[in-house]
């Protein structure tokens, strides 16, 4: 038997060199029930350093390694989300600057540009609900982003829950992106329009990286460059477009409830005014 992690030649149930188990399920509903992935999943103290830092230069060959068995160096996706996602609510909690002002700023800015919603205004306090909730909102989001890429990328032969796992790994390089940049910009004590003007800039970093996934994972299938070139675009666009999409619905659906409550608190219901009956004269006697 040979080793998925390290090619090392063995017998038995796990790999002498690198302790990895000799047999890698591949991700599917089922798999997701048994002890062994729950173990994987809930044991935090493997390869956590080692996937930041493949994240920052090799993020779709890494994901592409650990989807094919390669998976004792690489920490387990659902935990390597989680404690990002932990990390930068702390960051955000202690910063002088967060994204969710600038976020309420742009958006705004587009909604008042466009006149969709009539005079619908976001609130600081719903897009920093989104952001601090967004382990809930990505349990919708994660299988709606990976639709197209699981029809874009067939030949690399992932079932639909891999192409999930390639989209949560996506989240977490997100994450930790934002955690080193934006996180510890948020930090420094600048004013909130340098914040801006650096803010941009940041953005696109993360962006690039993203398409740099689907860039990489598409080389792991022998796709020629045009063909690596345009599911790149195409998947990359869908997945970041319907992420997006979701976070920008739930702070319109929050920012609606929210108006609604103030409309019923502000206009009072008005009920009938009962006029007094006028007065009729005794007759005479």
């Amino acid at each position: 038997m040979t080793c998925l992690n390290c090619a090392t030649e063995f017998e038995g149930k796990f790999c002498p060199n690198c302790a990895q188990r000799a047999s890698t399920q591949r991700f599917t509903f089922k798999h997701l029930l048994t002890r062994d992935f729950l173990a994987d999943t809930f044991n935090f103290d493997r390869g956590f350093l080692h996937t930041c830092k493949a994240m920052f230069y090799r993020p779709g060959y890494a994901i592409a390694d650990y989807l094919n068995g390669q998976r004792k160096e690489y920490f387990n996706f659902i935990g390597f989300l989680l404690i990002l996602l932990g990390i930068e609510a702390i960051f955000w909690e202690m910063a002088v600057n967060s994204p969710a002002e600038y976020m309420v700023e742009v958006l705004n800015e587009q909604l008042a540009k466009n006149n969709t919603f009539g005079a619908v205004n976001l609130g600081i306090e719903e897009v920093e609900t989104v952001l601090r909730n967004q382990k809930l909102l990505f349990i919708p989001a994660i299988p709606l982003a990976a639709i197209i890429p699981y029809f874009v990328f067939r030949r690399l032969k992932f079932n639909f829950l891999e192409h999930c796992i390639i989209i949560s790994f996506l989240l977490a390089m997100n994450t930790l992106l934002g955690i080193v940049t934006l996180g510890v910009l948020g930090l420094l004590p600048i004013s909130f329009a340098t914040y801006k003007a650096i803010y941009l800039p940041f953005s696109f970093v993360v962006l690039f990286f993203d398409f740099l996934v689907f860039w990489q994972i598409a080389k792991t299938a022998n796709y020629s460059t045009g063909g690596r070139l345009w599911r790149t675009i195409i998947g990359g666009y869908m997945a970041i477009f319907v992420i997006g999409l979701t976070q920008q619905l739930s702070m319109g659906i929050l920012t609606g409830r929210r108006m609604k409550m103030e409309e019923e608190r502000i206009t009072p219901t008005e009920l009938p005014v009962t006029q007094p009956a006028e007065e009729t004269a005794a007759p005479g006697n």
